[in-house]
């Protein structure tokens, strides 16, 4: 059902995604956000242990990695 709807999309669209049907993210990009939430956004040790509160962070922090990600990517797009 999923890949009839991705071969429906555009050829652009298609091409993000991998023959099983998953994004085609290198590793190496989801161990970089992993290892920064672990020792910028200090997520290595988290104090609370609900999954409610755990989860905020968890998502501020993301959001936080995300932004830092952006910007950097505009400052290499950005000629001087």
């Amino acid at each position: 059902m999923v890949d009839k709807a991705v071969k429906e999309l555009s050829p652009e669209f298609n091409k993000m995604y991998s023959k099983v049907g998953r994004p085609s993210i290198p590793p190496e990009r989801i161990e970089e956000c992993f290892g920064w939430l672990k020792t910028i956004a200090l997520m290595r040790k988290v104090r609370h242990r609900a999954t409610l509160k755990v989860g905020w962070i968890f998502t501020i922090a993301c959001a936080a990695c995300n932004l830092v990600r952006m910007r950097n990517l505009m400052r290499s797009a950005v000629p001087t």
